[in-house]
Formats: structure tokens, C-alpha cells, sequence
């Protein structure tokens, strides 16, 4: 058994006249491969072998689906060698013996075209196509084999062994059969021959004797395919045209031309009418014909022998015809054959031109679009940029506004509580003498205040009794101009908001005033207005009025003013008493509140302590974490 360094040979496939094939395991790999191993007489010839490698390198690189993978190229005690993809399929012949269905035919047709347009450009030629060559993979996809040999042994100077034989005679061109220049349209021929076979189950040209066989090829024309595949006649008869220079000149062409058919429409490479051969069909060699039954059978010996000496006859005739035109005139036939190579070399760039035009244009205006579309996602872009930009600043903005406030109230009521100490004070030190208590008539209010007005005080007032129509009358008994201003300024603002329908924020405000000054009716009456409008906003788009109150306790959130963010969150609940984004926002400010109370309780600030914790309170009462929190601030409180 041969040995080959990193395989393990386990059988031997296959054996021809030029190589043999084995069955192999890749020992690094772990795969199986299959290995053509040359025959000796061929390893002997040192020029051969070395061409031989060279070709099978350049082969190895043909990288295609429908082209059969080479794994490997080498020489081992004097054996040259190539592994290959392990196809254990069937091949064409045993499908065609089943018979196809024409989408088969076709399929498989593009397929082989294909990777013999890709192996033509890179200017290798097969040589040998035929239904033997063709295997299929598991995903059913036809592949293409048996690269590299045929080519090999062509080359510089011509092998002349006797015996021979280059190609399949049943699937050889004319011009391979009588050794004239060979190119990518020898190998459509014979892909012509093999579809032949798939249409009709059997090859066109056929005899008793391999001679017979390629006289036919030479002089026989195209016979007609079966009834039901008449369409297909133009594509074949190109394909078999006795003349390489009528047949197509590239795989895109069959495949164009398939193609068209299959649309229904005329093949526009194809030739429908042409004269098939210019040797009368009638000359050509009837081997294996049978006598009239009136006549006596002549002797089977003597007819093989008077054929095969006619057919000899036949091709000296032929070759010296060919002869004596191309001696007679070889520059006109020269020029011809050059003028129409020219031609179709023409033809087919002007053709590649005009679809690099289409593709150009086509890749211009995709560049265009996409040019538009950055463009125009820039844009987008820079508007989200300044919109969160603008967003941003107003929101500082109204957090600064919102913490100026906030900062004015705080000072304010420390000025309040002074002046309330120092009332009592002054009032604990010259208690006044009791007097009659007169009643005072009722004063009456206007239904709105655009400006908050003194409250009439009555002739008589006991001395102990406090007007209660807010803190700062409590606490001063009277307005002074300062507070007054402050709650004009968060009036107006709240009645703003109102006109702009943002009653979040006029709620909010309003709130404040009535917290300064629980009697203020215009606040009253501004509440009672949002409760009206808003009730009728939220039966048109309660939604959108949900989404505001979140937008803006959200905002407030993320710029730290948790009262303002707790209150509108508490505003959704009421609208919307499931909404889960409300309650988690909800729940953030009121664990920010526990952590900044325990914060400030560390940092020995009670004070602030106790406000964050009784914001915390205030949003959620009855929470077990308050109870935590209470007591760990009273511990740091006590220590």
C-alpha cells in the first residue's frame, strides 16, 4: 500500500490510465481527503512532473463553490501527488441514469458554467468535462473535478507517447480531437455534450469505435432534442457548433442565455439558424448499420476492418482539405480568424463598459443617498444636541430660581420668628389690661385678589386673640411690605403658569402662598381654577398631563430638589394611583431623604437632620424604614 508523510491511506477508489485515486485520512486534520496519485510512467518524465506541479499550485488556488477544493500538491519517492475534498456522492452519470427534472438541468448547468468561467479567467483549462467529473455535496451543489491533468500534459512540447489519448473522445471538441489550438470554448463544447445527455439520457454523437465517434463529432450535425425540450435546441446547437469561433466564448454567455429562457424570451447569444457542418452529413460513417433483411449479413470481421479503413480514408481527405485552404490562402484565414476574435473581444468590452457604466452610476447615486443621510442624521443630531442643551438650562435655571426662593423663605421666617420672640417678649413684660370684647362685623372678600389687601382690623380686639389668616399675620399681625412682595411674586408666577396651562407649577406655587398665608383667597381661587381647567385638560389628554408632572419630578429629582419632586410625584399618584414610574420616584426621594437625614446626623447637623427625615415622613408615613432611621439618629443624637 503507498505511504504518504501526514496520511493514512485507507483504500484505493479509483484507477485510470494517468493516475490512481486513494481514499486518505489528514492525520493533523482529522479528515478524510482523496489522493491522485500520478502512474509511474508519468513520474518518469522529469519535464512532465515538473509542469505537472506547477499547474496543480495553479489549480489549488482556484477558489470556488462549484470547483473541487485542493487541499495539498507534492512529491514523495518519486510519487506526485494531490489531496483533495472527499466528495462520497454520487456523480452526474448516476443521476442522468435516474433522469433529471429540467430545473435540475439547469441548475446544475449554471452551476458547472460557472466555475468553468471562473477557471477560464484565470487561464486554466479542463479539458476534460464530463459527467464522470462532476460529484455533489451534501447540500446537493454540483462540483467540478479532475483539474489539473489534462492541462498538464500540454505543454511547450507536445507529449507524442503512443497511445495517448487527451479527453474523453464522446465529450471532445473537434479541434482537441484533431490537435489544433484548444481554448475556453473546447471546454463549453463538451459542457455542450454533457447537457445534451441530461435533456436526452444519452450522448449525441455515439459509435461502435472511437474513431467513428470523433468523425461524428467533426462532421455529424447536432441531433434534435426530445419534443418537450425544443427551446433548449439554440442553446445546445451553439454550444456544439463545429466552428469555436460560432460557439459561445464565455460561461456569463450560457448563463445568460439560460437565463432568457427561463424568462421566456429569445436567447440573445444564441445562434438559431446556421449551418452545421461543411462536410455533407451524407459522407459520414454509418458503423453498426443494420442490412435489409432481404440481404445476407456480411461477415462482422471484414465490416469492422472496411470501416475502420473508411473512416481513415474520411479524415486524410478531410486533413488534407484543410490543408490545401489553409496553404492556399493562410493570411486570409489568419486574418479572418483574427478579424473575428477582434470582433467578439470588442463586443464583449464595449459590453463590460456599458455595465461598469451601470455600476458606476449605480454606486454614485448610492453614495449620493448616503451622503443625503448623513447629512441629514447630523442634523438630527445637532437638533437633540441643542434641545438637551436648551432643556438643561432651563432647568438650572429654574433650579436656581427654585433654591433663591427656597433661600428667601428660609431667611424670611427666621426674620419672622425673631420678631414673633421678641413680640412675646415685649408682651410678657407689659401684659395688657383685659377689656370688653367687642364683635366685629364680618368682612367681606372679593372672590379674586389680584393683590393681597390689609385685613380691616375691628374697632375693639382682645389682646390675646391673633388674627389666623396666615403665619406672617400670626406671627407679625400684620404683613409687612417684604412678605408682601414675595407672595405677590409667587402669585403672579402661579398665575402664569396657569394662562400656560403648566399646572404643575401654579398648583406648586399657590401651595406655597397658602402655606405663608392659608387665608389667601386669590391662591384659593387660583387652586380652584387648575382644578377646573385641569379637570378638563385631563378629559381630553389626562396623558399628557401625567407625563408633564413626571417630566418635571424627574428633573427635579436629578437636580437634587427633592421636595418638588416628591410633591409632583405624589401629584401622579392621585391621577394615576398604578403608575410604576411615579412610584419608583417616589421611592428614591424618599430613601435620598433617610440617607441625607442619617448624612446630616453624622455630620452633628440635627437640624437638617430632622427636616430630611420629616420630608421622608410626610411622603411615606407608615414605612418601616423610618422607624430605623429614628432611632439611629437619635443614638448619634445621644452620644
Amino acid at each position: 500500500m503507498l505511504e504518504l508523510p501526514g496520511y493514512n491511506i485507507e483504500k484505493q477508489l479509483g484507477r485510470g490510465g494517468m493516475a490512481r485515486v486513494y481514499l486518505a485520512r489528514h492525520i493533523g486534520l482529522d479528515r478524510l481527503v482523496a489522493i491522485k496519485v500520478l502512474s509511474k510512467d508519468l513520474d518518469g518524465d522529469k519535464s512532465f512532473s515538473d509542469r505537472f506541479i506547477r499547474e496543480a499550485r495553479i489549480v489549488a488556488n482556484l477558489t470556488h463553490q462549484n470547483i473541487i477544493t485542493v487541499h495539498d500538491v507534492g512529491v514523495y519517492n518519486e510519487f506526485h501527488y494531490i489531496a483533495m475534498e472527499y466528495l462520497p456522492g454520487v456523480t452526474l452519470d448516476d443521476k442522468i441514469q435516474k433522469k433529471l427534472d429540467i430545473n435540475q438541468i439547469l441548475s446544475i448547468t449554471r452551476q458547472i458554467t460557472s466555475a468553468l468561467d471562473f477557471a477560464h479567467k484565470k487561464d486554466i483549462i479542463h479539458r476534460d468535462v464530463k459527467p464522470d467529473n462532476i460529484l455533489f455535496r451534501e447540500d446537493g451543489s454540483a462540483v467540478l473535478t479532475d483539474f489539473g491533468i489534462a492541462r498538464a500534459t500540454k505543454s511547450e512540447t507536445r507529449m507524442t507517447a503512443t497511445g495517448t489519448v487527451i479527453g474523453t473522445p464522446h465529450y471532445m471538441s473537434p479541434e482537441q480531437a484533431q490537435g489544433q489550438e484548444i481554448g475556453p470554448w473546447s471546454d463549453l463544447y463538451s459542457l455542450g455534450i454533457v447537457l445534451y445527455e441530461m435533456l436526452s439520457g444519452e450522448v449525441p454523437f455515439d459509435a461502435d469505435s472511437t474513431i467513428a465517434v470523433v468523425f461524428k463529432h467533426i462532421t455529424e450535425p447536432v441531433p434534435d432534442l426530445p419534443e418537450q425540450y425544443t427551446k433548449y435546441q439554440p442553446l445546445v446547437n451553439t454550444l456544439l457548433a463545429k466552428e469555436p469561433n460560432a460557439r459561445y466564448q464565455s460561461g456569463r454567455e450560457v448563463i445568460a442565455d439560460i437565463e432568457a429562457l427561463d424568462r421566456g424570451e429569445t436567447p440573445a447569444n444564441a445562434t438559431l439558424i446556421f449551418n452545421q457542418t461543411a462536410i455533407n452529413p451524407a459522407a459520414t460513417l454509418n458503423t453498426g448499420q443494420k442490412t435489409s433483411p432481404h440481404t445476407d449479413k456480411p461477415d462482422n470481421k471484414k465490416l469492422k476492418i472496411f470501416s475502420i479503413a473508411a473512416a481513415a480514408g474520411i479524415l486524410i481527405v478531410i486533413t488534407a482539405i484543410i490543408f490545401l485552404q489553409t496553404s492556399q490562402n493562410p493570411e486570409k484565414t489568419d486574418n479572418n480568424v483574427t478579424d473575428q476574435r477582434e470582433f467578439n473581444l470588442n463586443d464583449e468590452k464595449q459590453q463590460l463598459e456599458k455595465r461598469q457604466r451601470k455600476l458606476d452610476e449605480t454606486a454614485a447615486k448610492n453614495a449620493l443617498l448616503e451622503k443625503q443621510r448623513l447629512i441629514k442624521e447630523k442634523q438630527r443630531q445637532e437638533n437633540l444636541k441643542q434641545e438637551r442643551l436648551q432643556r438643561e438650562q432651563t432647568n438650572r435655571l429654574a433650579h436656581q430660581k427654585q433654591i433663591k426662593a427656597e433661600a428667601e423663605t428660609r431667611k424670611a421666617k427666621r426674620e419672622l420668628q425673631a420678631l414673633k420672640e421678641k413680640q412675646r417678649a415685649q408682651q410678657n413684660k407689659n401684659p395688657p389690661k383685659p377689656i370688653a370684647k367687642v364683635s366685629s362685623p364680618p368682612i367681606k372678600q372679593p372672590a379674586v385678589q389680584q393683590v393681597i389687601q390689609p385685613v380691616e382690623q375691628p374697632a375693639v380686639k382682645p389682646p390675646q386673640q391673633k388674627d389666623k389668616t396666615g403665619i406672617l399675620a400670626g406671627w407679625l399681625g400684620s404683613v409687612d411690605d417684604n412678605s408682601r412682595e414675595y407672595l405677590n411674586d409667587l402669585l403672579k408666577a402661579a398665575d402664569n403658569a396657569l394662562k400656560r396651562e403648566k399646572y404643575a407649577s401654579a398648583r406648586q406655587n399657590y401651595g406655597k402662598v397658602l402655606q405663608l398665608e392659608p387665608g389667601n383667597l386669590r391662591a384659593k381661587q387660583g387652586l380652584k381654577n387648575i382644578k377646573q381647567q385641569g379637570s378638563s385638560s385631563n378629559t381630553k389628554n389626562n396623558n399628557a398631563y401625567v407625563n408633564d408632572l413626571l417630566k418635571a419630578a424627574d428633573n427635579a429629582l436629578q437636580a437634587d430638589r427633592l421636595s418638588s419632586a416628591g410633591y409632583n410625584y405624589q401629584k401622579v399618584l392621585e391621577n394615576s394611583p398604578g403608575n410604576e414610574r411615579a412610584k419608583n420616584g417616589l421611592d428614591k426621594v424618599f430613601n435620598q431623604n433617610l440617607t441625607l437625614a442619617i448624612k446630616e446626623a453624622k455630620n452633628g447637623d440635627f437640624d437638617d437632620a430632622a427636616d430630611y427625615y420629616l420630608a421622608a415622613k410626610k411622603l411615606k408615613p407608615n414605612d418601616k424604614k423610618l422607624k430605623t432611621v429614628g432611632r439611629e439618629i437619635n443614638q448619634l443624637q445621644n452620644k
